[in-house]
């Protein structure tokens, strides 16, 4: 018994090390390898800034670049938590308008303020069940699309969510 207890804290130990992260209560979220609370992810044209999380959203300054109008696609955003895909729930619901239409326009050189609802994303249960059965925190991802210039353009954020604090970690709250 002890020596599985000792292997299952080498596991934590070396999937932990160095990660930096964000402690979300009850869990602990890195994205794209970074803490996200204390980092900009800058795609050139958009500069995506996630300002505040808790268990169930996702707080995000949009910043368009560009010279010209870009356009946020809720319908077109996704997230996948546990090999399922969800409709990434945006506050373009919380508008009719604005949902139907499946669009929201950023002014040239302007920020806009949306939330994300992503579905089991941080979760400290499921969390928990991956980190007993494979060793490895719970791996998620968001993707956000734009129209910009006349071309959809995805981006990407891959999120790892850990059940409990490790020493190796690099909190960044």
């Amino acid at each position: 018994m002890r020596y599985l207890i000792i292997c299952f804290l080498i596991s934590i130990s070396s999937v932990c090390l160095g990660q930096k992260v964000s402690y979300i209560h009850p869990v602990y979220v890195s994205i794209n390898g970074v803490a996200p609370l204390k980092h900009s992810y800058d795609f050139g044209d958009v500069v995506i800034h996630f300002k505040k999380m808790d268990i169930n959203t996702i707080y995000a300054d949009i910043t368009n670049n560009t010279q010209s109008e870009i356009t946020y696609l809720p319908k077109e955003s996704y997230n996948v938590t546990m090999g399922k895909t969800g409709q990434l729930y945006s506050a373009a619901k919380e508008d009719e308008q604005k949902y139907l239409n499946g669009k929201i326009i950023i002014a040239p050189n302007s920020t806009i303020t949306e939330w994300f609802s992503p579905s089991n994303m941080f979760d400290v249960i499921y969390a928990k069940r991956e980190f007993k059965q494979h060793g490895e925190p719970l791996k998620s991802k968001i993707v956000v699309a734009f129209e910009i210039n006349g071309e959809i353009k995805k981006f990407n954020f891959n999120i790892e969510t850990y059940p409990k604090k490790s020493k190796e970690m690099d909190i960044q709250d």
